[in-house]
């Protein structure tokens, strides 16, 4: 199922940062996109507006582990540049 996953959405599991604030998009196991926000405390907020409900399997936590390490990277980075 990856292969129709970034075949529909290329950009999933990709850390984007726009006005300082990190987000991405994932792809849950019934092929449906959504947003996350990764906050600088650890934790990952994910926008579920339109959706009854979402199927992250083990392999979607794990990438919502890694979005949140790059993030809390980046987020480390940018407080010491300042």
């Amino acid at each position: 199922m990856k292969d129709i996953e970034k075949e529909l959405f290329p950009d999933s599991g990709i850390l984007k940062i726009e006005g300082g604030i990190a987000t991405a998009q994932l792809v849950d196991e019934e092929l449906d996109c959504f947003e996350v926000t990764l906050n600088n405390d650890s934790c990952v907020q994910i926008d579920t507006e339109g959706f009854s409900w979402i199927t992250l399997s083990r392999e979607n936590i794990m990438d919502l582990i890694r979005l949140i390490d790059e993030a809390d990277e980046f987020y480390k980075t940018k407080k010491a540049d300042n």
